[in-house]
Formats: C-alpha cells, structure tokens, sequence
C-alpha cells in the first residue's frame, strides 16, 4: 500500500513539473485580437496575437510557424450554403513561404493592412522579428502575403493547392 501511495505521489508531481513546459512547447496558437473596416467602411486591417496555450503574454522565444496559414472570411460558405454571400469576396490570403513566418514570436502583434485605403494613424510597416517590439506591421500587398482571389467561393469551400500569388492580397 505504502508503495502505491508513494508512485502515484511520484507520478503527481512529475504531472505538475512537466505540465506548464508542455504547454509552452506546443500549444502556440494565433487569435484574431482586432478587426477594423475603419469610419467610412474601409480602412480595413486585421490584428492578429501569437499566444501560447497558457503562459504570459509577453516577447519570449517561443515561437510560431505561420507559414500557409490562411486568412479567410469563409466566403459566405455559412449562410445558407449557396447563399448571395452578399459583401463576401471570394478567395483568401495566407502567409507566404518567407523565413520571416518560420518563427514569429510568442506575444508578437501582427497588423495586415489595406494599403490602397489605410488609416493615416497607421504605425511605419514594420516587418523585423529582430528589432525586439514584438509587432509586425504588413501591407496587405506585401510579398509576405500570398492571394487567392478565385477560390474559395460561397459554393467551394476548398483551397486551392497552387495558384497563389505574392502581393496578391487584394
């Protein structure tokens, strides 16, 4: 009995040490933490967060590999299944294949823009990992960026293997 009580204890704090690093390891994740179409309905950006599972939220080196994520709007796909998709565009936009998506920090901002219509209060493009601000700021037309602009559709909620195209945000 001893011996049982004594094992599971073992087991139990071994759990408690190793817990924390797991998730810091391999929980990262990014959110949607803004979302803007400005006072006049454009000015649009998306603010994006690099977050742990738990943890602080603050410049570490952890890191996340964003590399073909895609940025989509679903393309109407859930209203109605064939619906209008009325103010819906077609297509997505994902982060390019550059080393600068290899390993984005956790706690790093990341600000894609509408350079044909952006807020005049907009911070410089800022597109350094290195330079320590954890924040990214990228035009949508940047080569880091890779478009879609024919597929998905409010019709075909599939993404398209190739056909993506640098600078091709908007």
């Amino acid at each position: 009995m001893k011996s049982y009580s004594y094992n599971f204890t073992k087991c139990i704090i071994t759990i408690f040490l190793i817990f924390p690093f797991a998730f810091c390891l391999y929980s990262q994740s990014l959110v949607i933490n803004e979302v803007s179409q400005g006072p006049s309905g454009n000015k649009e950006y998306v603010e994006f967060l690099v977050i742990p599972g738990s943890g602080p939220y603050q410049c570490s080196n952890y890191c996340l590999d964003l590399r073909g994520w895609i940025i989509d709007d679903n393309n109407g796909y859930f209203s109605g299944g064939g619906g209008s998709g009325i103010g819906i565009a077609a297509g997505a936009v994902r982060f390019s294949n550059n080393v600068l998506w290899s390993c984005v920090p956790v706690g790093t901002i990341i600000v894609i823009y509408n350079d044909l219509d952006f807020i005049t209060t907009m911070p410089s493009d800022d597109i350094s990992t290195s330079d320590g601000n954890c924040r990214l700021i990228v035009p949508i037309s940047s080569n880091l960026i890779e478009g879609q602009t024919s597929s998905p559709t409010n019709l075909d909620s599939n993404y398209p293997a190739n056909g993506w195209i640098a600078g091709g945000g908007l």
